[in-house]
């Protein structure tokens, strides 16, 4: 599988050679873990394509008790480099994605949120998706899970906004 902690650190070093935050990917590098690639069970439907935060929350509010929503990055190895997804993992770490096709053959790196904090974001921001709404990072919930991210971030970024929502 590929190593997709060396390719967000490689991600990292470029946006802050540009004096950027990276942000995102700092935060999942920070809080993540690497999660075991699998074909879709057949027990589950295929959401809609390019629709992986509402695929993934929708599957979390149909199988809360045996799915956690995780958001991080996943590496299709036909494309080679980490895009921002958000899927499902049971409790023993395995991914259930209904989005990509092939799931089975990708690397997932991400960040397990629990049901309220999924509800809680989607309630304030009003879209799917908690890293980030369409509008840069969510700070605020980076900020509140890993202080230590945004410390380490205003260091090559020292604009950054204490609280930006």
């Amino acid at each position: 599988m590929i190593d997709v902690r060396q390719h967000l650190r490689t991600m990292i070093a470029q946006w802050a050679a540009v004096g950027q935050p990276a942000m995102i990917e700092r935060f999942v590098l920070h809080a993540g873990a690497a999660y075991e690639s699998a074909a879709l069970p057949a027990e589950y439907e295929h959401g809609e394509p390019k629709q992986c935060f509402q695929n993934a929350t929708k599957l979390i509010w149909r199988n809360s008790r045996a799915l956690t929503y995780c958001e991080g990055f996943v590496v299709d190895p036909d494309i080679g480099f980490p895009i921002l997804h958000a899927w499902a993992v049971t409790k023993r770490g395995v991914v259930i994605d209904n989005t990509l096709r092939t799931p089975e053959a990708n690397s997932y790196f991400g960040v397990r949120f629990t049901r309220y904090v999924l509800n809680r974001e989607i309630r304030a921001s009003g879209v799917y998706g908690l890293l980030d709404h369409g509008r840069g990072a969510n700070v605020a919930l980076i900020e509140r899970l890993a202080p230590d991210v945004i410390s380490e971030a205003r260091a090559v970024a020292p604009a950054l906004k204490r609280k930006t929502r």
